[in-house]
């Protein structure tokens, strides 16, 4: 099925807008840098609320599946990032001092960064790689998906194919997530 994928990882900003309060370890990277130390719990009332509070259907806003998430993030690309097979902390938000491939090392910045800091892929989506994972839908064995890598990873786990997975309860300084949105069916 067809959906919209947000441009950007849901913001501090967007999270207070909606929920009232910033659970954010990283208050400090401002308003546009996005909410992590959410679980995917809290993940599912902040999309139920705005749901309520734009007036549309619930599950209107979801959490991209596990295959969209990827399909998103490659862009069209078979190469390991959507950037080609290369990255370093010019490109995106990690470790710096574990790039991949032909990447040089850089600062590991030890904090999010704001959202759309690096370059977009190939389709005008931000932070793919880096930044804070991003929660997914899917379920596997009690545990739920998280794709994208973080600004305390490798590189390597940064991958477009790369996945880990969390208890839904788990609320980690590296972990925030990114809306889908369902397209209404036409009349």
């Amino acid at each position: 099925k067809s959906f919209y994928c947000g441009k950007f990882e849901v913001t501090q900003g967007q999270w207070q807008q909606v929920m009232g309060a910033d659970p954010a370890s990283f208050q400090e990277a401002g308003s546009t840098a996005p909410v992590e130390r959410v679980t995917w719990n809290d993940c599912q009332v902040f999309l139920q609320k705005l749901c309520q509070l734009e007036g549309v259907p619930e599950g209107t806003y979801r959490l991209l599946t596990e295959t969209e998430w990827e399909y998103a993030c490659r862009a069209g690309t078979m190469t390991p990032l959507c950037y080609g097979s290369d990255l370093d902390a010019s490109m995106a938000n990690f470790n710096g001092n574990h790039p991949y491939g032909s990447g040089i090392k850089g600062p590991h910045r030890a904090t999010t960064v704001p959202v759309g800091s690096f370059l977009p892929n190939a389709w005008g989506l931000y932070d793919m790689h880096g930044n804070v994972y991003e929660w997914c839908q899917d379920a596997l064995g009690g545990n739920h998906i998280i794709r994208g890598g973080g600004w305390s990873n490798m590189a390597k786990s940064c991958r477009s194919a790369s996945r880990g997975m969390r208890p839904s309860g788990a609320r980690e300084s590296d972990t925030g997530f990114r809306l889908a949105r369902m397209i209404p069916p036409l009349p």
